[in-house]
């Protein structure tokens, strides 16, 4: 019986990545650093197949070996969030494979660890992304849905929340956010920047589970027009 392959994706984030994973275990691994400025769409797709072509040449391993194709659909860079959920679609048509829609904040709140984890991210315009999720050895559960406000609003949002622990590549300018918001327990640094494995690693449990969908029936989740 051959073993399950996830082929994982996130360029939601300013460091985008591409992962792949056996039975959860990941063989390797490419981490780049996204461009920002506008019309850069097709840079962007170039990157990530590139990196994707890059990756499973190197594990020796083709497309039709992978049993499904887990990738981060928002929120996140609107321009980044349309590429690799367009790319990744492309992929799962031509190879007919099914496709695991994983949330970047729920990916976020997962490799930080277990516990009740806010995860943060720039939505630009002085405002974040943001959610409630507790993590535990059995997956990720959605305590209060993602969203977008301003970093006081969050403050004001988060008072009622105990024992709760912030993460997300925000936290690196710390000096940025509210006096209030700062007061919160962090998760470890090497968990705010978003992996491809977590990435796959959720996507692989929707596998499991029989919770995942046809190419044609992924979007983008998008919190606000742009």
């Amino acid at each position: 019986m051959s073993t399950v392959k996830i082929l994982a994706i996130n360029t939601c984030t300013p460091h985008a990545s591409v992962a792949l994973l056996e039975e959860g275990v990941v063989l390797e691994e490419c981490l780049w650093l996204q461009g920002n400025s506008r019309g850069v769409f097709r840079q962007y797709q170039n990157l990530l197949a590139y990196n994707t072509e890059r990756l499973l040449k190197s594990c020796e391993i083709s497309l039709s070996q992978i049993a499904c194709l887990a990738v981060a659909v928002g929120p996140g860079s609107f321009t980044g969030l349309r590429s690799g959920v367009a790319f990744a679609k492309g992929l799962a048509l031509a190879s007919e494979i099914p496709v695991a829609p994983v949330g970047t904040l729920e990916a976020l709140a997962w490799q930080a660890g277990t516990g009740t984890f806010c995860p943060i991210m720039d939505a630009r315009r002085g405002e974040l992304y943001w959610g409630i999720y507790k993590v535990d050895e059995h997956g990720v559960s959605e305590v209060f849905p993602c969203s977008v406000s301003t970093p006081s609003d969050l403050v004001d949002a988060l008072r009622k929340y105990e024992e709760l622990t912030l993460t997300g590549e925000p936290l690196r300018d710390r000096d940025a956010l509210p006096q209030s918001l700062r007061a919160f327990p962090v998760s470890l640094p090497v968990t705010w920047c978003l992996r491809a494995q977590a990435v796959g690693e959720l996507g692989e449990m929707d596998f499991l589970k029989g919770k995942t969908k046809k190419a044609e029936e992924v979007l983008p989740l998008y919190l606000r027009g742009f």
